[in-house]
């Protein structure tokens, strides 16, 4: 019996481009990309959480600085802007 089983590493995001944006785009980016990801994912019958797991804590982050931002910001447009509140991914 062969104890050794190969282990699957999980799935890496590759950078292809660096672009300046606002992190609530960066959300709504995220958001679309982690909603197309998962619907993939359950398609395949796929066990693989550890890249939705690192996706929900990059979007925490985004949703702490955005939230941050916005506590320290004191124009009218970022006043606007920060009325968006982010969902659950």
């Amino acid at each position: 019996m062969d104890l050794d089983v190969p282990l699957t590493p999980p799935l890496r995001i590759h950078t292809i481009r660096v672009q300046q944006i606002s992190s609530e785009v960066a959300q709504k980016r995220l958001d679309s990309f982690l909603h197309r990801f998962r619907t993939r994912s359950l398609a395949k019958n796929s066990g693989e959480t550890t890249t939705s797991v690192q996706l929900q804590k990059l979007a925490d982050a985004l949703n702490e600085e955005h939230t941050h931002i916005c506590q320290v910001t004191d124009s009218r447009l970022a006043r606007a802007e920060c009325s968006h509140t982010w969902g659950t991914l």
